[in-house]
């Protein structure tokens, strides 16, 4: 257990430090996804993008950063973007349809979901392309994250609360003067001995400086869904553990569908979240 003070220093030093980390873990979640998502701030202007996005629009990463959403759209309709902005800004969520103008000049009516922001100035836009299949949709064992939105939250060495995005509360219910100072322990199911599976989750994350997992997570109503959580551990300028980063997405629908593969005895395909936890582990992704 911490001290008092040293509660205190990691609560003020946290939001600083761990927001670069959650930044660090959007990217490493979406880097290798096959769902078309970009990372857009609040100017629309693209900071990132998943392997689906660069494949969907026909450019690198490097070429979708950096662009502004209105310089990808048809031009009959940027005059639209200004206001449909202005209320997504306005609501945290929105779904529409867009019209992008591909690498090769053609135009693509792609279907939107997007989230706000998810951190702060982020926000997650999910697209679909309407003439074509979604992945998953033949069957289960295709089955990918469609239009996930991301519970990012900040928490110190003794699992309380520090710091709740938009997502989190959109997620789990809970609004973040609810939620700030609590032990995330309220998280986990009861019946899950809550307290003795966060210390073990929390330590490990400690020793091997981060830890994914699946499990069920508990929202405010008292309903459960399944859980991808992928936490990493926040150090001071000496290594001192001040706290830890989380992103948890909603993954309910693909384990029941992995359920029904199991059961059936069919094979299952390495997910797109376990590389991104893979690319944690080894530093492919660099800070």
């Amino acid at each position: 257990m911490a001290s008092a003070a040293s509660q205190r220093q990691g609560g003020l030093y946290l939001p600083d430090s761990g927001l670069k980390e959650l930044e660090f873990l959007f990217r490493a979640v979406i880097f290798q996804l096959s769902e078309p998502i970009l990372i857009v701030d609040d100017d629309r202007k693209c900071r990132d993008a998943s392997f689906g996005a660069s494949k969907l629009l026909g450019l690198s990463r490097d070429k979708i950063a950096g662009r502004k959403i209105d310089d990808m759209v048809d031009p009959s309709f940027r005059p639209q973007i200004e206001q449909l902005w202005r209320t997504f800004l306005q609501q945290g969520e929105q779904r529409g349809t867009l019209r992008l103008v591909g690498s090769d000049g053609n135009v693509r009516e792609l279907e939107y979901t997007a989230y706000g922001k998810v951190l702060p100035m982020r926000h997650a836009l999910a697209l679909h392309d309407k003439s074509r299949k979604r992945p998953g949709a033949a069957g289960a064992g295709n089955h990918t994250v469609c239009a996930q939105d991301f519970a990012f939250y900040l928490f110190d060495a003794d699992g309380r609360v520090v710091t709740w995005y938009s997502g989190a509360e959109r997620i789990y219910g809970y609004r973040n003067k609810e939620i700030a100072g609590q032990s995330i322990s309220c998280l986990y199911p009861g019946e899950d001995t809550p307290g003795v599976k966060l210390q073990e989750e929390l330590k490990r994350t400690a020793a091997q400086g981060h830890f994914g997992i699946e499990r069920w997570h508990m929202k405010k109503d008292g309903s459960r869904f399944w859980a991808n959580a992928l936490t990493t551990a926040v150090r001071g300028e000496y290594g001192e553990l001040r706290g830890f980063a989380r992103v948890v997405r909603d993954f309910s629908e693909r384990h029941s569908a992995e359920e029904e593969l199991r059961r059936s005895g069919a094979p299952l395909r390495e997910r797109a979240e376990e590389s991104a936890i893979a690319g944690v582990a080894s530093g492919e992704l660099d800070h």
